[in-house]
């Protein structure tokens, strides 16, 4: 389950295959390859979220993955993402991580969820595992050192390998392991690995997205190497958690790579011979700024929900679903720090209210739950539900798959359910109206709407702006977006009643 980016080329490769290169500037080349990987070569990434666990849930685990991945998507990677992933579903993953790395290139594993030491060895645990004692997690878990051994064996010039993934203990009902935390492993050659916490794992009361977050942050920075770039996560993650969370890395790294190299443009220029790109030939500016209107969008969204007649807390939950889309830094504009920088005062803003009551909205939100109208049971029909209002009849439960915007199309012109063929994707006027204002973490009525993933569903809107785009909703707060149609998002088929 992967998805390839439309901008999956690096700036560097983009302009290679534009301009003539002479001997010269074949030199000037060289010489910035020796100066750093950031330029050349293929970048491939591998993102696991496992949040939906039998025992400690980590509800932060697909919404951070879900963030990275396109952050990661701009710098050039090709990016397979794999949610709650059974035991079976993560080996296999990793394996085919491993075919799609080549020579030369940079692979970036990130790991998000629980795991565990046993016997010197790091073990990933899936959503599936069921150990009773800790003898039993070699054959329940995977053991990281596979991700270390298909890097190696496809000689990548840079392995990136980060484990967010002290977060408790998820069989603490069963056995309590010997080793606290995770464990150091040795790593091969140009390999960085990083972990959210240093080995010992002392738990805190750190927000457990604290880590992944600055880390989206400054991937989006411009201009830092690696090394630097954990170096600062570190340094910030420590601060923010009043110096109780401390990331720790190692790193066998021989040269400096910018994942996001500054001024990327006059790099590449210099090396081919000092021609100038425009902006038209820089797909990572274009990226970023079509995220920075989307951004714009949701911040509108969100002082619309402000208005609703809804509790202070779901008011800060909204707001804290628009900081997490939009974590990463846009280097070329500030509006989006001011707009995160109003974000928090409203946060602030609402958790005062809840200390000192907000009696008018509280009035309100009573009012809106006295005459809220409930379903007739009647429109409940097994697997489907009608919609009076809009005699539209919505599959109530999707099938738990992630599908490409066109593959989600496909399957549901191709569903058949209590009799009927003619399903189709929803328009994203008709997925934003099942969305429950009084809901949040799924934003939906769970009811009418079993199943419902806090994540993002397609609509068969596209964006008018990118024909690459189409919209979709997350239903962690009920928010809309766009998003690329290679990426992968769940469904929830719909049709017209006659």
């Amino acid at each position: 389950m992967h998805t390839i980016s439309r901008l999956g080329l690096s700036l560097g490769v983009f302009l290679c295959l534009l301009l003539p290169i002479t001997e010269n500037q074949a030199a000037s080349q060289n010489n910035l390859q020796n100066k750093s990987t950031a330029i050349d070569g293929s970048r491939v990434a591998l993102l696991i979220g496992n949040g939906d666990y039998r025992s400690l849930y980590l509800k932060d685990a697909v919404p951070s993955v879900r963030q990275l991945e396109g952050v990661l998507r701009e710098l050039g990677f090709e990016v397979a993402r794999l949610e709650n992933s059974t035991q079976k579903q993560l080996k296999r993953s990793i394996d085919d991580f491993g075919r799609r790395l080549s020579q030369g290139g940079i692979g970036f594993f990130y790991y998000f969820g629980h795991a565990m030491a046993h016997d010197s060895g790091n073990y990933l645990i899936p959503v599936d595992a069921s150990a009773d004692s800790e003898n039993e997690v070699e054959y329940d878990a995977v053991r990281s050192s596979r991700v270390l051994a298909q890097m190696e064996s496809a000689k990548t010039s840079t392995n990136l390998l980060v484990l967010d993934a002290c977060h408790g203990n998820p069989f603490s009902r069963y056995f309590q392991p010997r080793n606290k935390g995770l464990v150091p492993m040795t790593s091969p050659a140009n390999t960085l690995i990083a972990y959210s916490r240093a080995p010992g794992c002392n738990l805190d009361d750190s927000p457990a997205d604290l880590y992944v977050l600055e880390l989206i942050r400054h991937l989006s920075m411009p201009g830092l190497d690696v090394e630097e770039l954990f170096q600062k996560v570190r340094s910030e993650v420590y601060r923010k958690s009043g110096s109780k969370q401390i990331p720790w890395d190692a790193s066998s790294l021989t040269g400096k790579v910018y994942l996001n190299p500054e001024n990327a443009e006059k790099m590449v220029a210099s090396a081919i011979g000092g021609s100038e790109i425009s902006e038209e030939k820089d797909p990572f500016k274009a990226a970023r700024l079509r995220n920075l209107e989307s951004m714009k969008k949701t911040f509108s969204q969100a002082f619309g929900y402000e208005k609703r007649n809804i509790s202070p807390s779901l008011k800060i939950e909204a707001w804290r679903c628009f900081l997490l889309e939009f974590a990463g830094d846009n280097p070329f504009s500030n509006d989006d720090e001011r707009m995160r920088e109003e974000a928090h005062k409203r946060i602030a803003h609402w958790e005062t209210a809840l200390v000192e009551p907000d009696t008018e909205s509280l009035a309100a939100e009573a009012r809106a739950a006295a005459f809220r109208i409930e379903p007739d049971p009647s429109a409940v029909q097994g697997p489907i539900f009608l919609d009076p209002n809009t005699q539209l009849m919505w599959q109530r439960e999707d099938d738990g798959l992630q599908r490409s915007w066109l593959e989600a199309a496909d399957y549901c012109e191709a569903l058949e359910l209590s009799g009927y063929g003619d399903w189709r994707l929803p328009k994203i006027a008709e997925l934003t109206d099942i969305v429950d204002p009084h809901e949040y973490d799924p934003a939906i009525n769970v009811d009418l709407f079993t199943n419902t993933k806090t994540s993002t569903y397609w609509s068969s809107t596209e964006d008018e702006d990118d024909l690459d785009y189409a919209l979709h909703v997350n239903f962690k707060c009920g928010y809309m977006f766009h998003y690329e149609k290679t990426g992968r998002d769940y469904v929830r088929c719909v049709r017209m009643n006659p």
